[in-house]
């Protein structure tokens, strides 16, 4: 996934600022599948199933 710059800048600023765990992690699975992390090994990570990460991809898609 690619995320335009616009946006990056503003996920990466939020992500600073970001207060509200549930919201942090939203922010990271996307700013790390940018980065060219896999779902398999950002799950791992974090501690999140798989298909949460779909979710957060598709919400961020729309």
């Amino acid at each position: 996934m690619e995320i335009i710059e616009d946006d990056l800048s503003r996920l990466r600023k939020l992500q600073k600022s970001e207060k509200d765990k549930r919201r942090y992690i939203k922010i990271t699975v996307l700013l790390m599948l940018n980065l060219g992390d896999s779902v398999d090994r950002i799950s791992t990570t974090l501690g999140i199933h798989i298909n949460t990460i779909g979710n957060y991809i598709e919400t961020y898609q729309k």
